[in-house]
């Protein structure tokens, strides 16, 4: 495994049983401490699916380590109330999705989302009620455990520095020493051209990108309103239509109300998260404010996910994330990679994210 991340330690979690050994080259934790969101109100079916069969992994973690990872407390979608077409909105849209799926879902208009949720003044909403936040560091302290005793070797401070074919396999070598292995998974975002680029023979690369907020702002609510702010009572939450997506305190975590603006404004939007507030947020008008701290995903230029054999490079095997997902999606990618690396194949229908779009 080159690269640590959640998508490279549960690719090792799943694959260790079945393997001889497994190696981790890479950091062991996640450096991204921004709670993870698995939703499933997707507008599109076969993705909101995904999200489905991850959760279900996640809970099965979950339940198979004994500790808590993920925070139940939904994902509400908003649209003002001067939307005159409510049901063309992403809320609207995406809760169609889950009715297809048979997922559990509120819709709220005008009084009953007053009702429901005071924090927001807004025109509708629409509930994801299963949506969850992962608990960063549960899961960084448990996963990290969870490899040690599948016994999986891990070099946290390893850096690649050559590739070569070595019989019917791979030999990896780093800045201390090498190692001979019968599959490569490649599991490091960004710098996954790099790693590519060692690969003899293979031309392959991706057309990657990063991706982050315009802005992303803490709101420290009053300790007198605290509570209504924490994931007990307010959903992660969203307003696509103008880039706005936010997510609740988590207490002994996040200090306040995370709200990100994921694009510039636009006609009919938010200048910023603080307009946001000002409009739509109305007991968080004049918190304190705080940076929320650095945040960014990697992304395919078409937006999917890359999840795969590598074209020209026989027995490797590589992942991206799609737009910020790579964390709720992890323990179905980390079976799929280990599925592909013991079997060369995998259960699920994985053509539409193939490295091979890339060739």
């Amino acid at each position: 495994m080159v690269g640590g991340g959640f998508a490279g330690l549960l690719t090792a979690y799943y694959a260790a049983p079945l393997a001889e050994s497994v190696t981790v080259l890479g950091r062991a934790a996640a450096t991204e401490r921004v709670p993870g969101l698995i939703r499933h109100d997707f507008l599109d079916v076969r993705r909101a699916s995904l999200a489905v069969e991850a959760h279900r992994l996640w809970l099965e973690l979950q339940a198979r380590w004994g500790r808590r990872l993920l925070r139940n407390c939904g994902h509400l979608t908003l649209a003002r109330a001067s939307v005159a077409a409510l049901d063309a909105t992403c809320g609207a849209r995406g809760h169609e999705v889950l009715a297809q799926l048979g997922l559990r879902r509120e819709a709220l208009p005008g009084a009953r989302l007053a009702s429901r949720f005071p924090q927001f003044v807004a025109g509708a909403g629409w509930l994801d009620v299963d949506a969850c936040l992962i608990d960063v560091e549960a899961v960084t302290d448990a996963l990290t455990r969870a490899v040690r005793e599948r016994g999986v070797t891990v070099h946290e401070s390893a850096t690649v520095r050559g590739i070569r074919r070595s019989g019917d396999g791979w030999h990896v070598g780093i800045d201390y020493g090498a190692f001979g292995c019968d599959r490569l998974v490649i599991t490091v975002g960004l710098g996954t051209n790099a790693v590519l680029e060692l690969l003899p023979e293979c031309s392959c690369r991706f057309p990657l990108g990063m991706g982050q907020p315009a802005e992303s702002t803490n709101f420290i609510p009053a300790p007198a309103a605290r509570a209504q702010f924490t994931d007990l009572a307010l959903p992660a939450f969203a307003y696509p239509e103008a880039g706005i997506y936010g997510q609740p305190i988590i207490d002994g975590q996040t200090s306040g109300v995370r709200i990100c603006l994921r694009r510039r404004p636009s006609e009919g939007g938010f200048g910023s998260a603080a307009d946001f507030v000002a409009a739509c947020m109305p007991a968080l008008r004049g918190a304190p404010t705080a940076g929320a701290g650095p945040c960014g995903w990697v992304e395919a230029a078409d937006g999917d996910f890359v999840i795969g054999p590598v074209p020209d490079a026989d027995g490797v095997y590589a992942t991206v994330g799609s737009g910020g997902s790579l964390c709720a999606f992890a323990p179905w990618i980390g079976l799929v990679l280990a599925q592909l690396a013991m079997n060369h194949d995998t259960s699920y229908d994985i053509v539409r994210f193939s490295p091979a779009r890339f060739a």
